[in-house]
């Protein structure tokens, strides 16, 4: 089986393709020889579908891109490599300087902190003095929601890059649980209340004071928090759940059909502006004498 990926208008043909565990018995071929520029939420959406065909204990193969450059990248940041040789994780976090990212990362809720402190820590040295609390929080907000909805068989897995020139990093997490409209929709069904359309579902999810699952010093107020957030920083969120999408930032928020067809997870990407964050306080600047 071979599957062609240009740009990631291709990628519905990844969860087009996902065979369950006793259907397939040639290997498949991830083509990206004409791919350009990825995206993290492209090496997310990848990551996903090679991790979960290789526990399912399929073979996946990777063609790299023909251009150096793209293919250096993928080579960087390890991609085939974490995906075809450690389903887990590394033992350590080590960030990937050339390219200003951290790397793939499965999440848990024993490594979450860990994380979320490490990318923290690495972001800072870039980010001109400013305050990263309301990054620490979109981080987490972002793990724990994935992780409250997912149901996820292979768990949940981050990418998180910054790109200079736009002065922007993006936050990428994402699953292939059951979905979020799922979710909600098996929560209303046990509650004796009316199941909703997808996008719906969706809407239900991003209001304040609802939730299915969220810890109690936090409940219902995940997703809800990050929207604030994105629309206070003037970034932008994009969440991919099931068969719906919904496209926000400070002017706009959009809700509809998921481009990605057959995705049945959910995939949560954040756009933080660094020039948009407030200034650190003198206690939280480091100055070397």
């Amino acid at each position: 089986m071979e599957i062609k990926l240009r740009s990631s208008v291709d990628y519905h043909k990844l969860y087009e393709a996902i065979p369950s565990p006793s259907v397939l018995s040639e290997p498949i071929t991830i083509d990206l020889k004409e791919h350009g520029f990825f995206n993290p939420r492209d090496i997310v959406m990848i990551t996903l579908f090679i991790i979960s065909n290789c526990s399912n204990e399929h073979v996946v193969m990777v063609q790299p891109p023909l251009d150096k450059s793209v293919g250096g990248y993928l080579e960087d940041i390890g991609l085939v490599e974490f995906c075809t040789k450690n389903l887990t994780q590394s033992v350590t976090i080590e960030a990937i300087q050339k390219v200003t990212a951290m790397p793939i990362r499965r999440l848990t809720s024993d490594n979450m902190t860990e994380y979320i402190d490490y990318a923290a820590d690495y972001f800072k040295e870039m980010s001109d003095n400013r305050d990263l609390t309301m990054f620490n929080l979109s981080v987490a907000e972002t793990i724990n929601n994935v992780k409250d909805h997912a149901q996820s068989p292979i768990d949940a897995y981050a990418f998180c890059q910054y790109f200079p020139a736009k002065k922007q990093i993006k936050v990428v997490v994402g699953d292939l649980g059951i979905g979020i409209p799922n979710s909600v929709n098996n929560y209303l069904k046990k509650n004796n209340n009316p199941v909703i359309s997808e996008i719906e579902s969706m809407k239900w999810a991003l209001t304040e004071n609802r939730s299915i699952k969220s810890q109690p010093q936090n409940q219902g107020k995940g997703l809800n928090n990050l929207l604030t957030f994105v629309k206070a920083n003037k970034s932008s969120l994009t969440l991919y759940s099931n068969n719906a999408m919904f496209f926000a930032t400070a002017d706009v928020e959009i809700f509809k059909k998921n481009e990605y067809s057959s995705f049945s997870g959910t995939l949560i990407e954040v756009v933080i502006n660094i020039d948009n964050l407030p200034e650190a306080s003198f206690e939280e600047v480091d100055f070397v004498l």
